[in-house]
């Protein structure tokens, strides 16, 4: 990207002529705007970054401008190609600007203190970008933002020269998920100087072909990078296990994955007798392709898991037992045995926090340890409450938050040490991260007209304004 001093630039607009997206206008000064980036204080490089922006902005409504009078239809048919390739370059570019401020969000750790599970989940929540779109950033980010050891030097990338290909124009963000994709597969046994090989290799490769060219390139080159047989090929394929099962717009699913032998096996064994042929009409033809079949066995499979194991009975463990003196059950900072853990002394609130999906049995001691009482309360929600939880809460409650019903927790809103009931008006379902970091981050939940609502703290919102996840206001209510 050029940057023109206004007094001098030419009339001609466009990102290949002057003013544009490629070319930014520093008004009346003549310096480009990397030539004041980095230096000097800490205030005026903030101050230059900002400016940058601004300046780019500007650039960009500018093109736009020029566009919309008809500036394009007076390029010949060269220059308008020339235009779309200086288009392409800059659109890559500022990919390596998103890498470089979503490496400084991860390095500062931003996302844990506005109760992010993760950088990827926050810009989704902030950019309203797609989570597969948000993990990809992230992992971009991961690999070709800044770094510091621990005592806060710089250290380069992960890939050096793949993110200089992308800086500076050479790569898209479409060949860097290739090429990372590929990386993560490269057997970490083989060395440091097999990765970066692999990794030139591919840079090299992504500058002048397309991702499905790379792709291509990056099989043969997984098929090759250990032809010595250094790594066994068991471990290979351990490595480069993965399920990821994605929701569509449409309501359907999309499954992509690589198996282990041992579980592709007793998965094909499964579905291979569940996916023949079976007669859908007096002809006995089954009108269904082999991939239909096998999707309709793979259906039934889901439905022999869910009847041996539904929703209302997952996670649940087996009861617990805590042993605690009356002291230390009435004290925030109690310490109470659990029996059915390691034996190991705890917190009489991280221990209920253990058992919070649990039927509880305490055993009172006084300090001889002789028992003074004891008593089971019924601390698990019941079958039937479960389930009228997951129609009302659809999952997760707390704000921004998806998680699926099978990754909650019945949480009590008014803790059940406390005197808390296991009634419906009590209880919610929060993932398990929320269910953890809910308390810490300052957030509190209550029930407002039926349905949980979520109270954040002060240095978030100093009205103390409560909260709603999307899907318990807006699903319809009877």
């Amino acid at each position: 990207m050029r940057v023109i001093d206004e007094q001098t630039a030419p009339a001609a607009v466009g990102v290949s002529a002057c003013r544009g997206v490629g070319d930014v206008v520093r008004p009346g000064t003549g310096r480009s705007a990397r030539e004041g980036v980095g230096s000097g204080t800490n205030a005026e490089r903030a101050s230059e970054g900002s400016a940058a922006v601004s300046y780019l902005a500007e650039a960009v409504s500018g093109w736009l401008g020029w566009a919309a009078s008809a500036g394009l239809s007076g390029l010949s048919t060269q220059a308008l190609l020339s235009e779309l390739r200086a288009m392409e370059t800059t659109r890559r570019r500022l990919e390596a600007i998103d890498v470089a401020l979503v490496a400084e969000l991860d390095n500062r750790a931003v996302a844990s203190t506005v109760a992010a599970r993760s950088t990827a989940d926050l810009l989704s929540s902030m950019l309203h970008v797609s989570r597969a779109e948000a993990r990809r950033r992230a992992s971009a980010a991961g690999a070709l933002g800044p770094r510091a050891d621990v005592i806060g030097d710089a250290l380069p990338p992960v890939v050096p020269e793949l993110a200089s290909a992308l800086a500076a124009g050479e790569v898209s963000a479409e060949h860097v998920r290739v090429v990372l994709a590929t990386l993560e597969k490269v057997p970490a046994e083989l060395g440091a100087f097999v990765f970066e090989q692999a990794a030139t290799t591919l840079t090299n490769a992504a500058r002048s072909t397309n991702p499905r060219e790379l792709g291509l390139t990056a099989q043969r080159l997984l098929d090759t990078v250990d032809s010595d047989g250094t790594v066994s090929r068991d471990a290979i394929v351990d490595r480069r296990r993965a399920v990821s099962l994605t929701p569509v717009s449409d309501g359907s699913w999309r499954l992509r994955g690589e198996l282990t032998a041992g579980c592709g096996q007793l998965l094909w064994a499964f579905l291979d007798s569940r996916s023949a042929p079976r007669p859908s009409d007096e002809s006995g033809r089954d009108e269904r392709s082999a991939a239909q079949r096998m999707h309709d066995a793979l259906d039934d499979a889901a439905g022999i898991l869910a009847r041996h194991r539904g929703p209302a009975e997952s996670g649940a463990p087996a009861t617990v037992l805590i042993t605690a003196s009356r002291d230390s059950l009435r004290s925030p900072g109690g310490v109470a045995i659990v029996e059915a853990g390691s034996g190991q002394p705890m917190p009489v609130a991280s221990a209920c926090h253990l058992a919070d999906e649990a039927e509880l049995a305490v055993v009172v001691s006084d300090a001889r340890g002789a028992i003074l009482n004891f008593g089971r309360a019924r601390r698990i929600a019941s079958r039937s409450q479960t389930l009228a939880l997951i129609t009302r809460d659809k999952g997760c409650t707390f704000p921004g938050c998806d998680a699926p019903p099978s990754w909650t927790q019945r949480h009590h809103i008014r803790a059940w040490r406390d005197g808390g009931t296991t009634d419906l008006n009590n209880l919610t379902l929060v993932c398990h991260y929320h269910h953890r970091e809910f308390g810490p981050r300052g957030w509190t939940c209550r029930m407002i007209d039926g349905l949980p609502a979520w109270v954040p703290p002060r240095s978030i919102d100093p009205l103390r304004l409560p909260r709603f996840n999307r899907r318990v206001s807006a699903h319809p209510r009877c």
